[in-house]
């Protein structure tokens, strides 16, 4: 740099005469200006490839002569016959003393009058002693030609080469620092955009995956309402179906017959009274009979016991399962994406998907449902204290209805907390285990371990903010939807491959507080399906 300033101050010390620099404009349409700065006024344009005269240099800026092209603007009242009458008349950039001035014109100078404007103001062709300035940036200067004897000519070239060698390598310098700044830069932007698509992704799968448990949360709300209302529709008929019956038969004429009997009004109700709460009150009316009479005699025998129906019990008698209205069955795609649950409580009373059902009932319930909604899945849970006997009865019931069972419970998840059987050992030691599954040959499976459970499912992934707690999802597969039955921990690396596929699973059940489904410690895996 030293070396450089030196170069410098050496070539400051040649006498330059001076002189006009010639130059060629390398950018288009380069914008003339009265004076060197962008904040001045647009004097005219110069074209890529024009010829100009240089002046003078200032930060950046070059002063050339005026090309014909450019005009500018006088008091008018300075001219006389295209004759200037004053001195040192100043030439502006517009026609108001606002504007810039760049160039002036003296006494007896000729101009050429282009336009007048309001009588005040003229617009001519601007004299050759204006100047105008344009970006240095935009403009290839040609040498300096000076004057000078050949050895200054000499000494000055060889200054000149210097200067420009050493200005070469400056640039040079500030370019490689400029472009590494730059590339640095647009790294920098690159990774700030990979992570933001990045971080997109993941919202958009977080977003995606919470709509699905949204939707999966409606859905499942939804059969569970349409199931309850199916299977006490179902309980009801079937109640209906095996109790004690009483006919009334009401003619055209309105006359009651109790069987082949006519019976008053007030014989019926005290015949029906006397039946018992168990009895059923079918009323079956004559097309031409009255109905506000079939109303009346309703309400009245209601009032002696709830069981009336309007409507002939042969149909439902004679037919071999009981068929729902037809508004029911429009569900039939929501009901059959979810599973039936059956609950045994420690009293050993049967829960058929919220709804009490008697223990006789369950089997015509399941067919009456089959044959109107088509199979189903089956989900048994149960109290520790429940009756095994009763739960293997309704396991084969299940199976004779040909549900699929999604889990039979066995003693270990009969138990209230599975993490009370992890933590007493000695009951681990001192009790058997066997778990019964419905298989497709009907094989009985081998007795497992103590304190270990098995469980047949689909590996799901888990939600980010689980996986420091759990490594995957066991899920049961519905109808091509898939509902979690307990999350996985234990041999990650084994078990990543069999993602979305079926395994069964021996392993250790514990539960977190707050989780509604078990964690199983994996200890053995088999897969199911390549």
């Amino acid at each position: 740099m030293r070396i450089f300033l030196a170069l410098l101050f050496l070539l400051s010390t040649f006498s330059f005469a001076e002189e006009i620099r010639k130059g060629v404009v390398t950018g288009s349409k380069l914008r003339m200006r009265a004076k060197p700065g962008t904040k001045y006024e647009v004097l005219g344009q110069l074209l890529k490839g024009d010829e100009v005269k240089v002046v003078a240099e200032n930060n950046g800026w070059l002063k050339l002569v005026s090309p014909d092209s450019v005009t500018g603007w006088i008091s008018n009242k300075y001219i006389d016959h295209g004759k200037i009458t004053g001195d040192k008349i100043n030439v502006r950039a517009g026609a108001n003393v606002a504007y810039t001035v760049f160039g002036k014109v003296n006494k007896g100078d000729e101009v050429e009058v282009i336009e007048i404007k309001n009588k005040i103001w003229a617009k001519i062709k601007a004299p050759s002693s204006s100047h105008v300035w344009v970006s240095a940036a935009y403009v290839k200067l040609e040498p300096m030609i000076v004057a000078r004897n050949d050895e200054e000519n000499e000494k000055l070239n060889e200054v000149k080469a210097v200067v420009e060698i050493k200005s070469q390598d400056e640039k040079l310098k500030e370019l490689e620092a400029k472009l590494k700044t730059e590339k640095k830069a647009a790294e920098d932007a690159k990774q700030k955009l990979a992570d933001m698509i990045l971080k997109k992704e993941q919202d958009q799968k977080e977003l995606a995956r919470l709509e699905a448990e949204r939707k999966a949360a409606v859905d499942a709300k939804l059969a569970d309402e349409k199931k309850f209302l199916v299977i006490s529709k179902l309980l009801e008929e079937e109640i209906k179906k095996r109790s004690t019956k009483i006919i009334v038969t009401v003619d055209n004429k309105n006359e009651i017959f109790l069987g082949n009997q006519e019976v008053t009004k007030e014989e019926l109700l005290a015949a029906f009274s006397a039946t018992g709460n168990e009895t059923v009150a079918f009323i079956i009316a004559d097309e031409k009979a009255d109905k506000e009479k079939i109303t009346d005699l309703s309400d009245s025998l209601r009032e002696v016991n709830a069981n009336v129906f309007v409507e002939d019990p042969k149909p439902l008698i004679e037919s071999k399962f009981i068929k729902v209205p037809e508004s029911m069955k429009k569900d039939t795609e929501l009901l059959q994406s979810s599973f039936i649950t059956i609950e045994v409580t420690k009293d050993n009373d049967v829960i058929l998907s919220k709804v009490p059902t008697p223990n006789n009932y369950v089997e015509s319930i399941l067919v009456s449902y089959r044959e109107n909604f088509g199979n189903s899945s089956v989900f048994i849970k149960s109290d520790k204290a429940s009756d095994s006997k009763l739960l293997d009865e309704l396991m084969k019931v299940v199976q004779k209805v040909n549900f699929k069972l999604i889990n039979y419970p066995s003693l270990m998840s009969q138990l209230k907390d599975a993490e009370e059987v992890v933590q007493n050992e000695e009951l681990l030691q001192n009790t058997d285990i066997v778990e019964e599954v419905s298989l497709a040959n009907d094989e009985v499976e081998k007795v497992l371990p103590p304190g270990r459970v098995k469980m047949t499912g689909y590996i799901l992934e888990v939600r980010e903010q689980d996986k420091h707690l759990v490594d995957f999802a066991l899920a049961a597969r519905v109808n091509g939807e898939f509902y979690a039955i307990a999350y996985l921990k234990g041999r990650k690396k084994e078990l990543q491959s069999f993602y979305l596929k079926e395994v069964e699973i021996i392993g250790v059940s514990k539960r977190l507080d707050g989780w509604t489904r078990p964690i199983l410690y994996v200890e053995e895996f088999k897969p199911l399906s390549k």
